[in-house]
């Protein structure tokens, strides 16, 4: 994420990000983000009775601990709702909106409003979730 003095070539991988400049993501992630801190934010789809996960990494490529428990939290299923998000996005108060589509209906759209710290905007829609 961050390239460090002295590489020569741009576009190589960083060394500093997770050790070799790779970091391998779950086989159920499917949306990115990249923030302008140079932080990433990653969503999972579902995953039976788990709910979906958000995690942020930082610009190293470590689990971000200010977020979540762990780098990591969880939104929990609401009833049928299976979802598989597909957009992350970082707004300017510094909190998150993750959208995606349910995988039963796909004509139900759903988005999440993530604090900064990873918790449920609880102001947002019905208690963090509006469905569209």
């Amino acid at each position: 994420m961050k390239q460090e003095s002295g590489l020569k070539n741009a576009g190589t991988l960083d060394p500093a990000f997770h050790g070799d400049g790779m970091m391998e993501m779950p086989t159920s992630t499917t949306a990115v983000a990249a923030l302008q801190d140079k932080k990433l934010l990653v969503a999972t789809g579902w995953l039976a009775g788990s709910g979906h996960t958000v995690s942020r990494f930082t610009d190293k490529g470590a689990f971000d601990q200010s977020f979540g428990k762990d780098g990591t939290v969880v939104i929990p299923d609401r009833g049928a709702v299976a979802m598989s998000p597909s957009a992350v996005i970082p707004l300017s108060t510094g909190g998150y909106l993750i959208s995606g589509i349910q995988l039963v209906r796909a004509d139900k759209l759903y988005v999440f409003g993530l604090l900064e710290d990873g918790r449920l905007d609880e102001s947002f829609g019905d208690e963090g979730m509006v469905t569209l």
